[in-house]
């Protein structure tokens, strides 16, 4: 890892996943914690924990160094990272590296250093005598749970024991089950235990156990996929586990779930066999007067010799089906925890990887240039204009499936951008600002856009078409949306080449001519387009906004606008975009690529978050502030504060939009003045903790940094205006809304977002707007107009 990542790793904000590592306070004297997988950690990248004990107690040198190794590439291979988990000189290690595992793996055969097996019990024992040793499925649990790993792949569950009635033979793996929050993907309890005892126990711990297969499905017994014994509960894919461990973190239960995946028939012994082993052994064993603890070994050795070594073969597959299986659910959980679902469906038994088919873009068509001199506008918006087609379907099923159902279908003109600039148009009338649309349609719709647009616009208000591009050879976009009988969207199909492929000197010649205090984009543009907008609007000093529309083209915005590092993406103060307003969804998305294209290092980005001091403090102070609005108290948890956060040297202006529960403003401040400024308006309490204000309910919570760095994070919570239920007609809108007030607002007053009192006024009046857009049929209110 070089020297920056290493920076990278060690100084970013932590996410917050079930836990953290730096929530847990782990001194490093004690647990080590590698740079991969706080990397993952604070990615929320899936992780598998895998434990030690059988490279140290389970298989021979080399075999136990060679499959340590090949199941690490296994949960790799499923799209996670694996952390193998172990003690190194009594200290506890989460993400040994290759030269651990190979010190560790030929350390069984060397008497002065022979690894202890390590439970619960024995953690003070080595960390105090520094030992060197392997992690029984109880001391991975813990160590995997302090610092934030959900997911842990075993072979087989430890459990009660054969005649535990009197020997009290438990295995610790069982309590710590009980106590320990971690989803444990085994192949069942082990065939030599006593499998209906050992479901007793873990039903009185409280651990829930569930087998995957269809309802009815019983536990398995490692080597056997059946053992006989009915298990409690059934899963029927790697996402439902998710669910399980998700709802279990949420409820905060503090038990671990047990998640049994009976063994693939071409690699499982039969039930017969096994439970025929098993009986003459104990027939032998009580022959030899072998008794208690005794017994354990002896039924393995007994099923070893009956098998001709076959067993230990089948337990190495095991393991590897089990870290595969475990691979598919941490990635479904990370994508619960980031509130983004995966999309397609992952096959239950392999993961297939798919060659990504590279689509060569059109040719971008250019316009017939028009010799009316072009007029000057307060604001530009660079986007999408559509053919709408709502419908709205009228059932009373609350759960659809493919078929077609009764209801009402409606075409109108629509379009981000389009629906943008309307809200900006409405907005500004009354103060005189002009907003102009730049965007494409093709010449078969030239006619009904030209009339669809007086249309929208009442009175005497004028949407100005100026900039539209009409293309002979190319067909208008189109957006068909589907909605349920509540007016939520179901799904929609976007066709927007003609909007991705428009003519970049176009796009910069209108710019330049318009002059614009304002200019503000959609992710419906290609990477040309999208360049030549943000190029041309610096080169007139505007204000930069950018809506990100979709989870997807918020991504594409991340990855093409800003390209490779240096391309075009700058931090503060020489910021390409000022101004954001994704959705939780399209936020996660956007960090997600400027992580993938390493934007979060130390060249540009780090001096800011150093500067802004963020530490253990720091993030308590975050979290008091997200528990005093319950509308947004997990925004830890799902990661949306530590996301905003990483982002706001590159767009210091993040609306998050929250729907119903409001916006929360992540806004960094770089100068002293507008600190004092904000902190004046925003009222005494806010630098200790936060404050409310009284009259609007807003929340503030301000974040100094570093004495003398004139730098600064205010994050505050604007609610929502309320709207009964039963007004609302479609809430499809209702953000662009909200982006074209801000829009205008921002070209009739560059500095509102610098004056606390400007701002609340502001964001009230675009969520006024966009209240009244859900509650209009409709894509932007008329109503507008009157606030």
């Amino acid at each position: 890892m070089t020297l920056i990542n290493s920076l990278r790793t060690l100084r970013r904000f932590p996410s917050v996943t079930s836990a953290s590592v730096s929530k847990r306070f782990i001194s490093n004297n004690l647990l080590s914690v590698s740079d991969e997988i706080k990397q993952a950690l604070n990615d929320n990248t899936p992780v598998v924990a895998l434990e030690s004990t059988v490279i140290t107690h389970g298989l021979k040198y080399p075999e136990n160094l060679e499959f340590a190794l090949a199941v690490e590439q296994t949960v790799r291979d499923n799209g996670a990272i694996p952390a193998t988990i172990g003690f190194f000189e009594g200290k506890g290690v989460v993400g040994a590296s290759k030269e651990q595992i190979t010190y560790l793996a030929e350390a069984i055969n060397d008497p002065e250093r022979k690894p202890t097996k390590v439970s619960r019990r024995d953690i003070p024992h080595v960390l105090s005598k520094k030992l060197l040793g392997g992690t029984t499925i109880a001391g991975t649990m813990i160590l995997a749970n302090k610092v934030g790993i959900d997911v842990f792949a075993t072979g087989g569950l430890g459990g009660v024991h054969r005649g535990a009635e009197i020997n009290f033979d438990i295995s610790a793996d069982l309590s710590e089950l009980g106590r320990t929050p971690v989803g444990v993907v085994c192949s069942g309890p082990k065939s030599i235990l006593d499998i209906a005892k050992t479901m007793e126990y873990l039903e009185t711990a409280g651990v829930h156990v569930s087998t995957y297969g269809p309802k009815g499905t019983n536990i398995p017994g490692f080597f056997a996929p059946d053992s006989g014994v009915p298990s409690p509960y059934n899963f029927s894919s790697p996402k439902d586990a998710a669910e399980i461990i998700y709802a279990n973190s949420q409820f905060n239960l503090q038990s671990g779930s047990v998640f049994c995946v009976p063994a693939p028939a071409e690699i499982s012994l039969s039930r017969d066999f096994i439970d025929g082993v098993i009986a003459e052994a104990l027939i032998e064993a009580d022959k030899q007067g072998i008794t208690g603890k005794e017994i354990t070994p002896f039924l393995l050795g007994a099923i070893i010799k009956s098998t001709n070594g076959e067993s230990l073969k089948c337990n190495v597959g095991f393991l590897h089906n089990n870290a595969a299986f475990g691979a598919k659910i941490a990635k479904e959980l990370a994508a619960l925890k980031s509130g983004v679902p995966l999309l397609g469906n992952v096959s239950n038994s392999t993961i297939s990887m798919h060659k990504k088919e590279t689509v060569k873009p059109k040719e971008i068509s250019k316009p017939v240039e028009s010799q009316t001199p072009i007029n000057t506008s307060d604001c530009v918006v660079v986007g999408g204009l559509a053919i709408d087609v709502t419908c709205n379907i009228n059932t009373t099923s609350d759960k659809l499936v493919p078929s077609s159902y009764p209801g009402s279908a409606e075409r109108t003109l629509g379009g981000v951008g389009l629906n943008i600039t309307k809200a900006s148009t409405f907005s500004g009338f009354k103060h005189g600002i002009t907003t102009r649309l730049i965007s494409a349609i093709g010449k078969n719709e030239l006619n009904e856009v030209t009339e669809g647009l007086k249309a929208e616009a009442p009175g005497n208000v004028e949407i100005d078409q100026q900039g539209i591009i009409v293309s002979d050879t190319d067909r208008t976009a189109q957006y068909i949306a589907m909605h349920d009988k509540n007016g939520e969207l179901i799904v929609a199909c976007a066709d927007m080449d003609i909007i991705k492929n428009m003519d970049p000197e176009y796009i910069e010649k209108h710019i330049k001519a318009a002059k614009p205090s304002c200019v503000l984009f959609d992710g419906n543009l290609g990477q040309s387009p999208k360049l030549a907008t943000v190029l041309a609007a610096r080169s007139v000093d505007a204000v930069i906004g950018f809506e990100p529309t979709s989870v997807e083209k918020a991504a594409d915005i991340a990855s093409i606008l800003f390209g490779k590092r240096g391309q075009i993406l700058k931090a503060v103060p020489h910021n390409t975009v000022d101004f954001s307003t994704p959705n939780v969804y399209e936020l996660t998305s956007m960090h997600q690529k400027l992580q993938d294209n390493e934007y979060f290092d130390v060249d540009s980005w780090f001096p800011i978050i150093d500067a802004l001091n963020i530490g253990s403090s720091f993030r308590n102070r975050v979290e008091v502030f997200a528990r005093s609005v319950p509308e947004i108290s997990d925004i830890l948890v799902n990661g949306t504060a530590q996301k905003a956060i990483q982002m706001l040297p590159y767009i210091p202006n993040l609306f998050v939009k929250h729907g119903p529960r409001g916006v929360i403003l992540f806004q960094l401040l770089l100068d002293q003045k507008v600190i004092d400024s904000q902190l004046e308006g925003l009222g005494p309490n806010t630098t200790s903790s936060y404050d409310i204000d009284a009259k609007s309910n807003v929340v503030s919570a301000y974040f100094a940094g570093k004495p003398g760095s004139g730098i600064g994070l205010l994050i505050q919570h604007f609610p929502a205006i309320p709207t009964a239920p039963e007004s609302i007609v479609s809430v499809t809108g209702a953000g662009d809304t909200f982006c074209g007030v801000l829009t205008s607002e921002t070209a009739r007053n560059k500095e509102w977002l610098l004056n606390p009192l400007e701002k609340s006024r502001v964001i009230e009046l675009a969520q006024k707007a966009a209240s009244l857009t859900i509650q209009s049929s409709h894509s932007v209110s008329t109503k507008i107009i009157d606030l």
